[in-house]
Parts: C-alpha cells; structure tokens; sequence
C-alpha cells in the first residue's frame, strides 16, 4: 500500500512538472511563419444558466431544477463562464427560447447580446423512496440497541433519483447546440428514528442533483470552445512554447490539453494533427503560454493559428461535487 502511494505521489509530481517552463527567462523570441487566411478574435465566452423548468409534485415542492440550475451555474462561475443578468431579461430570454422550439422560424432573440451561450433545461421526474434492510452483523452480535436509540435489526436507506434534460441553445439566434441528458441516484443511510417520519431527504437529494452535475458540466465547458490565437514563438535547446492571447479570464489551468486549427484562404478551418501542446504553468489573467513536447509538433505551429482549450472539467474532488462537500459519508 506504502509503495502505491508513493508512486501515485510521484506520479503527480512528474505530472504537473512536465507542465512547468523552466528557465523561461532564457527563452529566444523567434519569427515564425504566419497562416495566410485573417483568423478570428479570440474573446471570453460567457453563458446564462435560465433556471430549470419543474415537473412533478416532488419536484416542485424541492425546487429540485431549481437547485440544479444554481448549482451547474456556481461551478461555471468558477470556471468563469457564467453571468448574472436582470432576472427580468433572462424570463424574456427564457420565453424567446420556449417560443423558437415551438416554431424555429421565428426569429431570433430580440433582447440585447448579454451572452454567447444560455442553457435551459428541466427535470424529467425526480422521486423519494425508502427501504429497510437487515444488518445481520447485529444479529450476530445479539445487539438491540446501538446506544443512540437505533435499531441495529433494520437499516434504513432513502433513495432519491432525479433525470433532467438540459439544452445549450447559442445566442442570438437561438440555435440548439447540444442537448445533454443525466439519470442519477443517490442513497443514504439515516437513523430509524429520523426515517419513520421522512417524506425527503435533502442530503440524498443534493447529492443525487450534484452527481448531474458532474455529468454534464465537461460536455458544457468543451461545447463553448474556448479558443485562443497564437502570438508569438519562443525557443531554447530545441524546444518550443508559444503565447496565446486568452489565459485565467477563460478559465485556462496549467496542464489543459490543446489542439490546433489553422484558417484556410477560403476562410475553411483545417486542422493541424499535433498531440503534444498542453497549457503550462505560466499563465496570467489575458495570455497563456503553451509547452509543445514533441519537435514534429511544434514545428507544425504558425503564429495565426488557432489554439482550441480541452476544458475537461475536473471535479473539486475525486468523487465529485458530493464528495468535496462532504455529501457521500452516510452520516
């Protein structure tokens, strides 16, 4: 066990190491060829969480699209995506939405350009159930009581699922970009004396809401496309980095992986095949610079090109939201 842990630890460390510049004072400015084509203006994408549409009883009376909303919406604020905007503009924005997929010819949004992306979405069903089962260890030890007044002879667990669907619709025009689906359940253990009364419980609630979270949030960071041009070129003993002019604002981190794209003279993207350019550790509010591990690829890369950002999400914890809150013990 000792001897995994270590070399999980040394894992890690090479890992984030392999990110680093180092010596990145000594690095030479060089010129580089440019693409030929212009190439778009990298920007911050920004996205309007719209809160979920209920259904059902249960639903409903837990505001469980409701707590689901704000939570995708607080994990996009920390990845700086989400904006705030007048409640009174995003209802506006929320009826547009409902009015286009009931007739996409009409037109498009006709408020102002508050944001790139809104997502919108609703809870399917979402539901509470309970069960008892038999703790035979307890049965063994001929225990009738634990000392805090449970029965050690039956083990109560609630059960709360929630299935959601959740669109991303591009804005003004109100186009669909992806539609994205999650059905999760969570289970917990309570105390018989709570769990004789219970008709919810918010613990199994938050989680099994939290779980869908951690569903959908990369398949919604990586559909926005973060995307950066390439500046400037710098090398040093036959390795390269290169500048791009988006950074901590787009919600870049050391050791996101990057490909690259490269705009054609009749304005088509073509794609340049590299697979060793990631994010590294020097990075500021506006820019980033991006360590290339392999000769061939930085080879390939000309100042112009455009640098798309992986913005895999990764939870604040291994086991996820629920995990990092202290949501999946059974206390």
């Amino acid at each position: 066990m000792k001897k995994l842990l270590v070399l999980s630890i040394l894992f890690t460390v090479c890992g984030c190491t392999s990110y680093k510049i180092k010596n990145f004072e000594q690095y030479k400015t060089v010129k580089t060829s440019s693409s030929d084509a212009s190439n778009p203006v990298s920007k911050k994408k920004s996205i309007i969480v719209i809160p979920f549409d209920e259904s059902g009883e249960y639903s409903s009376k837990n505001q469980v699209g409701q707590t689901l909303s704000n939570l995708i919406e607080k994990a996009l604020v920390e990845n700086k995506y989400a904006k705030v905007e007048d409640r009174k503009l995003i209802e506006k924005l929320k009826d547009e939405i409902k009015l286009h997929e009931m007739n996409s010819s009409t037109t498009s949004f006709t408020g102002p350009q508050i944001a790139d992306y809104a997502i919108t979405g609703k809870i399917n069903s979402a539901a509470f159930s309970q069960s008892t089962s038999t703790n035979w260890a307890g049965v063994m030890a001929r225990v009738a009581n634990d000392g805090k007044g449970n029965d050690p002879l039956s083990l109560p667990t609630s059960v709360v699922n929630v299935d959601a669907s959740i669109k991303i619709v591009e804005l003004p025009s109100l186009q669909p970009v992806k539609e994205l689906y999650c059905n999760t359940k969570a289970e917990r253990k309570v105390p018989s004396g709570t769990y004789a009364a219970m008709t919810n419980d918010g613990i199994a609630m938050k989680r099994a809401i939290l779980r869908c979270v951690d569903k959908v949030l990369p398949d919604v960071l990586n559909t926005i496309k973060v995307y950066g041009v390439v500046q400037e070129k710098r090398v040093i003993n036959g390795s390269a980095i290169f500048k791009i002019d988006v950074g901590y604002e787009n919600g870049l981190k050391m050791g996101q992986k990057v490909s690259i794209a490269r705009i054609q003279d009749d304005n088509k993207e073509k794609s340049i095949p590299v697979n060793s350019v990631y994010v590294s550790d020097q990075i500021d509010d506006k820019s980033a610079w991006l360590v290339v591990k392999n000769e061939q690829d930085f080879m390939k890369i000309k100042q112009g090109d455009i640098a798309y950002i992986n913005m895999k999400y990764e939870s604040r914890a291994q086991g996820g939201f629920a995990d990092a809150i202290g949501l999946d013990s059974d206390k």
